[in-house]
């Protein structure tokens, strides 16, 4: 498990300049030397996922559908599920067999909120198969991630205020990685001074 909030901030101090395309905040650091260009999904992603991990380590909070979700499966899914469903029920998820072919989905983690369908639930039954061969950690991780991703974060379309973005920006910061996202992708690019003027052949 490599999640946790850090304590100390790990990325350099910053100001906000805007959004670009209601998916990628712009910021300039606070010695006007470098361009810093933020992926708000990626970003979102990464502080949920280091949330979910420190939870785990605790109570991780769950909430009961009030309409139960049935999810049908294939062989591979049902005997990958049908293994791992005491590390769904650490994370956050209820679910039982329901007939021969399909599972229901009686309570989910608090951080998805509404947002839980079939896919979602298909998403991390899919996590199991490929992670077969894995420790249970490494799946919890997976399916963590997964969470993370698919569940509450911030998605590419959604307009910010300056204090949302400030906000973000200051969670990430105090996480555990805050240039990658749980499954590798980066969260920020940077461009410097010379690199700038570079690319506007001003060298």
């Amino acid at each position: 498990m490599d999640g946790g909030e850090t304590g100390e901030n790990l990325l350099p101090s910053m100001r906000i300049i805007g959004q670009v395309a209601d998916g990628y905040i712009l910021a300039a650091s606070r010695d006007n030397d470098e361009l810093l260009i933020i992926d708000q999904h990626a970003a979102h992603e990464r502080i949920l996922y280091d949330q979910l991990c420190r939870r785990r380590d605790r109570s991780i909070q769950r909430q009961e559908l009030l309409v139960p979700l049935v999810v049908e499966l294939n062989t591979a899914e049902k005997l990958a599920l049908s293994a791992n469903i005491d590390i769904l029920l650490e994370l956050g998820f209820i679910v039982d067999e329901f007939g021969p072919d399909a599972f229901v989905v009686r309570a989910v983690p608090m951080v998805l909120g509404k947002r839980l369908g079939t896919e979602m639930i298909h998403d991390i039954v899919s996590d199991l198969v490929i992670e077969s061969r894995k420790t249970a950690d490494e799946k919890s991780d997976r399916i963590t991630a997964t969470i993370a991703c698919r569940g509450g974060a911030i998605k590419a379309g959604s307009p910010l205020t300056q204090e949302q973005m400030e906000r973000l920006v200051l969670q990430l910061s105090h996480t555990s990685e805050p240039y990658t996202c749980p499954h590798g992708r980066p969260v920020i690019l940077s461009y410097s001074h010379k690199e700038l003027d570079r690319m506007f052949h001003r060298t």
